[in-house]
């Protein structure tokens, strides 16, 4: 983006300098610190579109933070990597606590700041390495998925709360969950909230221009919903059957041509008969792949590199 390296001076790896963030994540950060710094709010929330750098955001308020070590959760590998690879743009060579990788427990043998899995940290035998009153800062990446109902978020947040002087920040892109679960059993205020037409606005993010098929046969009055959002099940029967694959998945090739492209489809059945259908033509022969929840951690790494 010209824009970037006229106003900012330096990029580097394709991040921007640790000392170089945009307006609003100055804005931003300075909101979350006076949160949870001078009003002395237990934990606070902050909302920004998907390609904001909202990693950018939370590194430096992990770098400015004096009090304990500081604790980061992810809920997906790529999101954990993504923040220890962001944080050596910030000097911090972060621990990793995921699957095979174990950090050290103690601020004398590791580092002031370690980046965990959820779903690898709520394990008791794993969470209870970690001595609560270590860490100061709890940051919860993706905080829309912490509702109570989650047990494995509460179970971390329940731990680390051991440490009566713990705060918390969440931040999200999408802070409405659609089981209606309040955000606010986690968080006491919102900090800061940057809206995405605000964002297309300020140039940050290009506008969405939306392209539409018509996919006869495809009627979702039947489906009904479920705290606002259609019934997955039956999304995902509809969405399985053949000729609506065949529509989607061909008007899609069609429309993105040669880009690389991204389709969320509506479960992993109706995903694997898209990419197969993809792979049938001519032009689009083997360069589809699908990817799941079940695909083996290996391979899902070199699936998402080589895309």
């Amino acid at each position: 983006m010209p824009l970037l390296s006229t106003v900012y001076g330096r990029v580097c790896d394709g991040y921007l300098e640790a000392d170089m963030l945009r307006d609003y994540q100055i804005e931003c950060s300075a909101a979350i610190l006076r949160e949870l710094v001078e009003r002395d709010r237990s934990s606070t929330l902050a909302v920004l579109p998907t390609g904001t750098g909202k990693t950018e955001i939370f590194w430096d308020v992990a770098d400015r933070w004096s009090s304990g070590r500081v604790m980061m959760i992810a809920h997906r590998e790529e999101l954990v990597f993504q923040a220890r690879d962001r944080g050596r743009k910030w000097g911090h060579d972060a621990d990793v606590e995921m699957a095979e990788f174990k950090a050290p427990t103690s601020l004398f043998s590791g580092s002031k700041v370690v980046v965990a899995s959820v779903q690898s940290l709520y394990q008791e035998s794993r969470l209870a390495r970690y001595d609560p009153l270590e860490f100061g800062l709890l940051i919860i990446d993706e905080a829309h998925h912490s509702a109570k109902s989650c047990k494995t978020y509460s179970r971390i947040i329940q731990h680390c709360r051991q440490n009566e002087r713990l705060k918390i920040l969440g931040v999200s892109a999408t802070p409405r969950r659609g089981d209606n679960l309040a955000l606010g059993a986690v968080f006491d205020s919102l900090a800061y909230e940057y809206e995405i037409l605000t964002t297309i606005n300020d140039s940050w993010i290009v506008p969405v221009r939306q392209q539409y098929i018509t996919v006869d046969g495809l009627d979702f009055s039947g489906i009904g919903t479920v705290a606002g959002d259609f019934h997955q099940a039956r999304l995902a029967g509809m969405m399985e059957q053949d000729k609506i694959l065949y529509k989607v998945a061909c008007s899609t090739a069609q429309i993105a041509g040669p880009e690389p492209a991204l389709i969320f489809a509506a479960s992993v059945a109706p995903a694997g008969g898209i990419a197969d259908i993809i792979n049938g033509q001519e032009q689009c022969r083997g360069k589809a792949i699908c990817i799941t929840g079940d695909t083996p951690r290996q391979q899902r790494r070199e699936l998402l590199r080589r895309f």
